[in-house]
């Protein structure tokens, strides 16, 4: 979590995270979208995973899907 104490103590507003949950194991990663969802009342973060848990707790989800070959979709969805 070092990356994300460095980002608050600087003052930023809006995280970033590419897989930063991919080694984690199921113990950790629940620890980790709890802390996720602690600290997005003060701070927005943008994640790029493949994990179901990390998902679960996002307000919307981004995707890209290619329907016809070479015609890629930004497909969105907000959970509740």
């Amino acid at each position: 979590m070092h990356l994300l104490t460095t980002t608050i103590y600087t003052g930023l507003r809006i995280i970033l995270q590419n897989c930063i949950d991919a080694p984690l194991d199921d113990n950790n990663l629940y620890r980790f979208t709890d802390y996720l969802t602690k600290l997005s009342e003060e701070l927005q973060f943008i994640v790029i995973t493949h994990r179901k848990p990390t998902m679960s707790v996002c307000d919307t989800l981004y995707g890209i899907a290619m329907r016809k070959k070479g015609i890629s979709e930004i497909l969105s969805v907000e959970l509740s």
